[in-house]
């Protein structure tokens, strides 16, 4: 029977990581997912194919995380916060597999011991991706990468629970690119629990026929593109690792954190996996952890580090994946240095002599005890901080949220500088027409009372650039004649939609002449001033704006003098 204490230390990261979207959460769509509204459009009318589920996502193939965006669509109107909790029971799950598989080869251990692994794989500082439901992809290969490392693991390996195995990396292998790292991961467990050739061979070739899946017909071009400077993917990488601790903007400490993480982790890994081909046991399993969290971190330094300024920031939403370098640290580091002795064959219990030099060895193994040093203070370090950022990071992320469902039921009040917000690297003009189909598919904020909700409230006091015009041509106290173009320059939140120019002097008192048409030069008009005496005149424009605001230019004084004109 597990004991209780043990019980509540499972008990406190799962009800707290829901307690964190029950709180924090809110139903709105969000950058990524309005091509999810695009998905959801290309169904409900008809015109969805099998092409539009296969289809890059940048560099990810999310062809399994779309079906079930379409099944939400279905039963819940697309419910965020429902995608988020399902996204949090897909991280439930892989805790559970993850532990249970590491127990079932090391039974000696008690269920107590793997209260960190919990900790940290719920761990708030997460937040960015528990709180953003297109991250659903993430956490579904998460769990795909559980389930085919456990059953990999399962003793004796039979085709039944092989082929599920296959299955589930294949799962996660069409669910985002990081998936595809499931197959050297598996290839390690098998390689160190000594499989037959005959399953190393099948999962070779299925994980060769899995990628030449993936990148046929692939662009690359969609992808992001990496930095060349070897000193900032380097910088890089590092920091995705060490920002497990989900600082906003990670620094010095956080570089040192993720150097001394990745520098056990290739020693463990060249240790147990390399020079001892470790076999029993729970460290096998929990090397593929930490190979799959290092080869993620190499990943996402090559394919993104590019998308980043020089000061590298990182962003904390890598923490799903890299936290498993942490996790398969601690798991491998559970167990003694050395493997158990076999019992002799006459008393049928080890040796005294054996079991006392075991015991020195293992107290005189200083590499294997700074490791375990190393893996219990990345816990407390990751525990402490991700919660107090994880924190801070949830309550901003509720903010912009709400700032999102504002702009998203008034998008029709506001231009399209602050439309483009909702997705980031998309135009207003893309965004405008997938927020009619959520309105008319009732979907997300728009399927119950939030949209109300959000009406009923009093508008947002968004900062706008306030219109400003005025005349570049002709120049102030300038003399004209004959044919004279006049131009006016126009700016603001919102677009420029009219110019009239109007005339005042002798007999005339702001009266209309000439009306402009926009160019990439401002809104310009033509005036024949032969039309009027020589003399003083006076030029003004009033410009509007599509927001319904009207300003008038400062007047300019100009002379006409045409030869074959009277004066005034």
């Amino acid at each position: 029977m597990v004991p209780t204490a043990t019980v509540i230390g499972y008990a406190i990261p799962a009800v707290a990581y829901l307690w964190m979207i029950q709180i924090y959460g809110v139903n709105v769509i969000y950058w990524d997912q309005w091509d999810d509204v695009a998905l959801i459009g290309h169904a409900s009318s008809g015109t969805l194919h099998l092409s539009t589920l296969w289809s890059q996502h940048y560099e990810n193939r999310i062809f399994f995380p779309n079906l079930i965006v379409l099944a939400l669509a279905y039963t819940t109107h697309f419910n965020v916060v429902t995608e988020e909790y399902l996204s949090a029971l897909m991280a439930v799950g892989a805790t559970a597999l993850i532990i249970c598989a590491h127990k079932r080869r090391s039974p000696q251990r008690r269920w107590i011991w793997y209260c960190p692994v919990a900790f940290l794989m719920l761990s708030f500082a997460q937040a960015g991706n528990a709180l953003w439901g297109f991250q659903m992809a993430w956490y579904l290969v998460l769990l795909m990468v559980a389930l085919a490392l456990f059953l990999l693991d399962y003793e004796p390996l039979r085709w039944p629970v092989f082929g599920c195995a296959v299955a589930a990396a294949v799962v996660a292998s069409f669910s985002s690119l990081q998936g595809l790292l499931v197959w050297p991961a598996g290839l390690l467990l098998i390689y160190l629990r000594r499989r037959p050739r005959h399953l190393v061979l099948v999962w070779i070739g299925s994980a060769v026929l899995a990628v030449v899946l993936y990148f046929l017909d692939f662009n690359f071009n969609d992808s992001q593109r990496a930095r060349t400077n070897p000193t900032f993917l380097l910088t890089f990488f590092v920091r995705v690792v060490g920002d497990i601790v989900g600082e906003a903007r990670p620094g010095v400490l956080v570089t040192l954190f993720g150097s001394v993480l990745i520098a056990t982790a290739i020693w463990v890994l060249v240790r147990f996996a390399i020079r001892e081909r470790t076999s029993s046991g729970g460290r096998p399993f929990a090397l593929s952890l930490v190979l799959f969290g290092v080869l993620f971190s190499a990943l996402t330094a090559y394919g993104r580090s590019g998308f980043y300024t020089v000061g590298v920031d990182v962003e904390d939403r890598y923490t799903v994946f890299a936290i498993f370098v942490l996790v398969g640290l601690y798991l491998g580091l559970l167990d003694p240095a050395a493997a158990s002795e076999p019992r002799s064959p006459e008393h049928g219990a080890r040796s005294p002599t054996r079991s006392l030099g075991r015991q020195w060895h293992a107290f005189s193994d200083l590499p294997f005890t700074l490791a375990r040093g190393v893996g219990v203070a990345g816990i407390v370090l990751t525990v402490t901080f991700g919660t107090g950022n994880g924190i801070s990071m949830a309550r901003e992320i509720r903010q912009t949220r709400l700032y999102v469902g504002q702009v998203t039921v008034r998008a029709r009040q506001y231009p399209d500088s602050v439309v483009d917000s909702l997705y980031f690297g998309k135009s207003a003009q893309f965004i405008r027409p997938l927020i009619t189909i959520a309105k008319d598919h009732d979907l997300s904020l728009f399927g119950g009372d939030d949209a109300a909700k959000y009406l009923g409230e009093k508008p947002l006091q968004i900062l706008l650039v306030p219109l400003r015009a005025a005349v570049a041509i002709p120049q102030n106290r300038s003399t004209v004649h004959g044919e004279q173009l006049l131009d006016v320059l126009g700016s603001g939140s919102y677009d420029v939609t009219r110019v009239d120019f109007s005339l005042s002097g002798p007999g005339l008192a702001r009266a209309s002449f000439a009306t402009g048409t926009s160019t990439n030069y401002g809104w310009i008009a033509e005036w024949n001033t032969s039309t009027v005496p020589n003399g003083s005149y006076t030029i003004e424009a009033t410009v509007d704006d599509s927001a319904g605001r009207s300003v008038r230019t400062s007047p300019i004084e100009v002379r006409v003098e045409n030869v074959d004109r009277p004066s005034s």
